[in-house]
C-alpha cells in the first residue's frame, strides 16, 4: 500500500479533521473563559480595589484587541502554502545529439495538502541552455493530470508550471505529481549543473540524480552542492557541499550520480555540478 492511499483512509482523514476542530475550539474557548474570568474579577473588585479593577479592564481590552488582530491576521493576511512536499525526486539524463546534447528531465514529488481545496501544484524550473523554438516538450508523468505551462521565464529567470490533478484535495490528503521535459541545447550550451529544491514549500527529503555520458565528463570534477536560491535563478549562492554517490553503467557507457538531503531548508536547492571533457584546461 502506498503512502497516498494509506493517508487517505477515512479513519486517518477524519482524525486530522477532528484534531483541527479541537484546536480551533480550544483557542476560542480559552479566550472566552479568560474574558469571563476577567469580567468576574472586575465586577468583584471594582468597589473594593478600583485600581486593581481598572488594571483588569485594561488587561481585558488588551486581550480582546490581540485576539481580534490574531483572527483578522489568520483570515485576511496569513497565507501559508497549500501543501508540503513529502518527497522530491529530480532526475536528469544527458544524451549526445549530434553536435549538442539532449536533456531528459523528470521531477516527481509527493505532496500533502495543508489546506482544503488544493488543486494546483507548482513546478519552477530554470535552464541555462537554449534550444530551437518549439523543441521543448513538457508533459505530466501521470496521463490523468494536466500541465499548465507558463513557457516563458519571469523576471527572475524561472519558468513556472502547475500540475492540475483534475480534482480538489482536502487538508492532509497526499498525492504524487510530476512532469517530464525533453529539451536540447543546440542554440546555446547548457551549463553543467543540475539542482532541485522545494522553494517556499517545506520539504522533508530531496533526491537529485543526473546521468552523464561516461566519456564526455571529468569524473573527478563532480561535486554535490547546496545553493541558497532565495533570489534570481542566475545568482544562486553556493553555501556548502554534500556527498555524491556514483554508479557506472557499462552497457550504456554512462555514470549515474546521486545526492540526497533530509529536511532541506526553504529557498535552498541541492544538486550536482561537473566539468565537460572538452572544457578541461580551458
Amino acid at each position: 500500500m502506498d503512502l497516498e492511499r494509506l493517508l487517505d483512509k477515512p479513519v486517518l482523514r477524519n482524525l486530522r479533521t477532528f484534531v483541527g476542530t479541537v484546536r480551533a475550539i480550544t483557542f476560542v474557548g480559552t479566550i472566552l473563559v479568560s474574558a469571563s474570568a476577567l469580567i468576574y474579577l472586575v465586577a468583584r473588585n471594582f468597589k473594593v480595589e478600583p485600581g486593581l479593577a481598572i488594571g483588569l479592564i485594561v488587561l481585558l481590552a488588551l486581550m480582546l484587541a490581540v485576539s481580534v488582530y490574531a483572527w483578522r491576521y489568520v483570515t485576511h493576511v496569513y497565507d501559508p502554502p497549500f501543501y508540503e512536499i513529502f518527497d522530491l525526486n529530480g532526475h536528469l539524463t544527458v544524451e549526445r545529439a549530434n553536435s549538442h546534447r539532449r536533456y531528459v528531465y523528470e521531477r516527481r514529488q509527493t505532496v500533502i495538502a495543508t489546506r482544503d481545496d488544493l488543486r494546483l501544484i507548482e513546478f519552477r524550473a530554470h535552464w541555462t541552455g537554449q534550444g530551437a523554438a518549439g523543441s521543448t516538450q513538457v508533459e505530466s508523468i501521470r496521463p490523468e493530470h494536466v500541465v499548465f505551462d507558463g513557457r516563458r521565464g519571469e523576471s527572475d529567470g524561472r519558468v513556472h508550471r502547475w500540475v492540475y490533478p483534475r480534482r480538489q484535495l482536502k487538508r492532509g490528503q497526499p498525492i504524487e505529481v510530476g512532469i517530464r521535459q525533453v529539451h536540447e541545447d543546440d542554440v546555446q550550451e547548457q551549463l553543467p549543473y543540475f539542482r532541485e529544491g522545494g522553494g517556499r514549500y517545506k520539504t522533508r527529503k530531496v533526491t537529485v540524480c543526473v546521468v552523464l555520458p561516461q566519456d564526455e565528463h571529468i569524473p573527478d570534477s563532480v561535486r554535490g552542492v547546496a545553493w541558497n536560491t532565495n533570489h534570481t535563478a542566475q545568482q544562486g549562492e553556493e553555501v556548502g557541499e554534500i556527498s555524491v554517490h556514483s554508479r557506472v553503467d557499462a552497457v550504456s557507457r554512462s555514470v549515474e550520480y546521486t545526492v540526497t538531503y533530509d529536511k532541506p531548508k526553504v529557498f535552498h536547492s541541492y544538486g550536482i555540478e561537473w566539468v565537460w571533457a572538452h572544457q578541461a584546461g580551458s
